[in-house]
Parts: C-alpha cells; structure tokens; sequence
C-alpha cells in the first residue's frame, strides 16, 4: 500500500497556507515514522504529494500511483482548531475513513501527533 498525504484545505480564518503545508510535511512525516515498525505501508514524500498541487484524491492516487490518499480540511470552531481528515481508497474509489479531531492552534507539535496517530 501507498499512501499520499494531500496539501490541507484550510477553511475561513485558519492560519496561512505556510503553516498549513508545514503541518503536512510534518504529519507526512511522523506517519513515516509510526508505521516504520509495522510496515503496512509505504508513505509519499511530502516533496511529491505536497508539490503535486492536486487536491482531487482520485486524480493524486492515479498521478503518485498511491492506493490511499488522506485530505484533510481545516476549520476553525471558535478557539478551537479542527481537522476533518479523509482517507481516499483508490480501488474502492471512495472515502473508506472520514474522522474529526479538535487539534491544538497553540501547539504544532500537539497537532502533528494527534492527526498522525488518527492516520495510522
């Protein structure tokens, strides 16, 4: 299995595209090292599926050659920071997991763990 990580979409008032590609490549990131041990899959460099520039999950799994393909969406609700996470199958042609999780706005590094482990 191959899996591509989207750039996030960011919804109105959520910090800048910076921040949120940053976010990316450091999920991107940790996913890689979550998984090292179990081996189920391989990620796509962030330098691949962030450059791609492609957020339709369908054409991003044909052009990275990935079976799965996780979007995210990032909405602020009130102080809170939310992600809306979606894990594309490309055999099934469908969304296969869509889950919400309140991350922290104040602390990257809080975020990048919680969406990570909702990935793996």
């Amino acid at each position: 299995m191959r899996l591509a990580v989207l750039p996030f979409e960011l919804g109105d008032g959520v910090f800048t595209r910076e921040y949120a590609d940053g976010l990316a490549a450091t999920v991107i990131e940790r996913v890689g090292e979550l998984d090292a041990a179990g081996g189920s899959f391989a990620v796509i460099p962030a330098s691949e599926s962030l450059d791609l520039g492609e957020s339709d999950p369908a054409k991003a799994a044909s052009m990275l050659g990935a079976n799965l393909v996780a979007h995210t969406r990032l909405v602020r609700d009130g102080e809170q920071l939310r992600a809306e996470l979606g894990v594309w199958n490309a055999d099934a042609a469908r969304d296969v997991a869509t889950r919400r999780v309140d991350i922290s706005r104040n602390d990257p590094i809080a975020a990048r763990e919680t969406m990570a482990a909702t990935l793996v």
